[in-house]
């Protein structure tokens, strides 16, 4: 906000690419958990998130600071393809109560 003088647009936009990727990548999330190995979807995810952070912080520090909303959006969808995973890992280590 201090970046963009509190412009209503631009925080509006961040809130719009935090949620409207959960609401559509939620469903694909699931079932590619269901389907493939969850250890390879995490271990992805987890690399598809270190090269995002990296990228974003190169962004950043050049001053480009629309990146946020790239973070945002990479966040959200590698979020909701490896949650689902690591329930499914939760399932199938844990005993159920």
């Amino acid at each position: 906000m201090d970046i963009t003088n509190n412009n209503p647009i631009a925080v509006s936009l961040l809130t719009v690419t935090e949620y409207l990727p959960i609401f559509l990548f939620s469903f694909v999330g699931g079932a590619l958990a269901n389907r493939l190995n969850p250890k390879w979807i995490m271990l992805v995810g987890d690399i598809l998130s270190g090269i995002s952070v990296v990228v974003i912080m190169i962004l950043v520090s050049a001053g480009v600071w629309q990146a946020v909303f790239l973070a945002m959006l990479v966040s959200v969808r590698v979020t909701q393809l490896s949650l689902p995973s690591s329930l499914v890992m939760f399932k199938k280590f844990l005993p159920v109560f």
